[in-house]
């Protein structure tokens, strides 16, 4: 799943073409019989201009649907998404929201994208292609933060900003422990709502067993990087280029 986002264009930036494929591909998945051309061009319009939505690829975006019909994404309260077989813009909202959600705690996808940004595979991609994926990196931070002044992605940029941060260690144990108690709440809270299945109870045990013994909890580290570098960025969120200097120095 990885290696097929990575390899496209944001949905925002993408040929018609792929854009026309992604809707039909859709379609397909969602069993629309009569497919509506009007219906699938404002689809398209909703998710590559909505600020939230359009720096995903559509691979993402195609891969967010599949994991809602296999019913392995659920909506803010926790229930299975009702998906008909129409391109429903107040569905898709819902879906790619559950997407964002599973993106926090995914260690696969999270490592992946680790990895690409930091871009130190020999054989990675050229200079022209590092700084196109960093500006479109930074212009979905930089759209987190001007809509809600947080991005989940935000913690990527904590050790080139570790610095500028000015942070004391009894800050980051502050942080840390707060969050690790909504963690466990959260989690705990998730679990019982999705019935006490023993898979659920099992995460839940390793992450609380983990906490007690005091071991380094990687999301809920994330999240704190995430909140004080969010917490930084949002003094640059009046445009983009002083957002960016902010970074880049």
């Amino acid at each position: 799943m990885l290696k097929m986002e990575i390899s496209q264009v944001s949905i925002h930036n993408c040929e018609v073409d792929t854009k026309t494929k992604l809707a039909n591909d859709v379609m397909r998945l969602l069993q629309v019989r009569d497919k509506n051309e009007g219906m699938a061009k404002d689809w398209l319009l909703f998710i590559s201009t909505t600020p939230k939505f359009k720096s995903l690829r559509p691979g993402e975006v195609y891969h967010a649907f599949k994991m809602a019909m296999a019913r392995e994404l659920l909506d803010a309260e926790a229930k299975e998404i009702n998906l008909l077989p129409e391109l429903s813009i107040n569905t898709t909202s819902k879906v790619l929201i559950a997407y964002f959600e599973w993106k926090k705690t995914n260690p696969e996808y999270l490592n992946g994208k680790e990895t690409l940004l930091k871009l130190k595979e020999p054989t990675g991609p050229t200079e022209v292609q590092r700084l196109k994926i960093r500006n479109e990196f930074l212009e979905s931070v930089f759209a987190d933060i001007v809509e809600k002044d947080y991005s989940t992605d935000a913690w990527l940029l904590y050790d080139e900003l570790e610095e500028k941060l000015a942070l004391t260690k009894p800050e980051k144990i502050k942080k840390y422990n707060d969050q690790l108690k909504i963690h466990l709440v959260e989690l705990k809270k998730e679990i019982q709502t999705a019935g006490n299945k023993k898979h659920h109870v099992e995460i839940y045990n390793t992450v609380q067993n983990k906490a007690n013994s005091g071991k380094w909890i990687g999301t809920v580290a994330n999240k704190c990087k995430s909140i004080f570098v969010s917490d930084y960025l949002k003094q640059f969120k009046s445009d983009l280029e002083t957002f960016k200097k902010a970074i880049n120095g």
